[in-house]
């Protein structure tokens, strides 16, 4: 499949929906064609290895590689990047970084996120995520191990990137991987119970663009882009 087309597929890639701080986009573009496609929280060296190794042609990563509106001063400051960059760039690997985008305009990471809960205890044994009524997910266990501000446990509401706290209602429960100081502040004000999670949670809703990559051409999502194992 041509670079074009692949990227146009609105199923996958919609970076209009991105929020206005990311920079979710095309980060290199060095390859016409895409055949094998790698899907990874974070585009590492190792990852890297891997690409170049088992001939992908194309990785998407759901954290950018580049976080400022200034490429080349962020790259002399970042030099590990710029290797990492460089090294895609001679073995002809295109990076594409989806975060927010993809966040916003996929019920499926949502839903492949809730799935990772499966082994976390509430007391009603259900979990709810925002504006999704359709993803109130089933868990197997009663309770939550833990006390939280003594609270009863019934529903909590999975943010697991970072998003502000508009649709949290006073009271309510969020379970996060991204909060701003202030927001905790707000959550104080507001009652509100925060649950800090991993931020490797993010890495299953990537099961879902795996699946729609594979539909159009080779897909496979590696774990080993995680710094944290």
């Amino acid at each position: 499949m041509k670079f074009n087309q692949f990227i146009k597929n609105q199923n996958i890639f919609d970076f209009e929906k991105k929020e206005k701080w990311d920079f979710a986009g095309v980060e290199l573009e060095v390859n016409p064609i895409v055949k094998k496609v790698l899907v990874v929280l974070d585009c590492t060296s190792k990852v890297i290895k891997k690409a170049i190794d088992e001939k992908f042609d194309t990785i998407i990563t759901f954290h950018p590689l580049i976080f400022s509106n200034n490429k080349k001063e962020f790259l002399n400051e970042n030099k590990w990047i710029k290797n990492i960059l460089n090294k895609a760039k001679e073995n002809k690997i295109n990076i594409i970084s989806i975060h927010t985008s993809y966040e916003n305009m996929s019920q499926e990471y949502k839903k492949s996120i809730s799935l990772a809960f499966e082994s976390v205890e509430f007391k009603n044994g259900k979990l709810l995520i925002p504006n999704s009524d359709d993803f109130i997910i089933e868990l197997n266990k009663k309770k939550l191990p833990y006390k939280f501000n003594n609270a009863p446990l019934g529903k909590g509401i999975l943010l697991p990137g970072s998003h502000d706290l508009l649709n949290v209602k006073d009271g309510e429960i969020i379970f996060s991987s991204d909060i701003k100081w202030s927001q905790w502040f707000e959550a104080e004000e507001r009652n509100i119970t925060i649950v800090e999670i991993p931020h490797f949670i993010e890495f299953f809703g990537l099961i879902g663009i795996v699946n729609k990559i594979n539909l159009l051409v080779k897909a496979e999502l590696f774990m080993g882009s995680l710094f944290y194992v």
